[in-house]
């Protein structure tokens, strides 16, 4: 009769594999937090800076605080953050 093991001697514990795994899956919720801020910044210094500037009509001034760039920063903001944790997380 063979006698039973645990395993081999390099098998890391539960917990240093339980450590490892929520570091690393907190950077990955970070890098889309910062992402979709970033995104947000983007978006703002679109409308307000670029689109203003390029405008013919200087009576029509767009304004980042308007609903639909709103709609835009945070619909953007989740896809990105939603595309980041799906290739990212293991």
């Amino acid at each position: 009769m063979k006698r039973r093991t645990i395993g081999p001697a390099y098998e890391r514990s539960p917990a240093t594999e339980c450590s490892e795994w929520a570091s690393r899956n907190f950077l990955v919720l970070l890098s889309a937090v910062i992402a979709a801020t970033g995104w947000w910044f983007v978006v703002d210094w679109v409308v307000d800076k670029l689109i203003n500037f390029l405008a013919d009509d200087k009576t029509t001034q767009y304004s980042s605080q308007d609903s639909v760039w709103i709609a835009v920063k945070v619909i953007g903001a989740l896809i990105l953050a939603v595309l980041i944790c799906k290739s990212r997380a293991k």
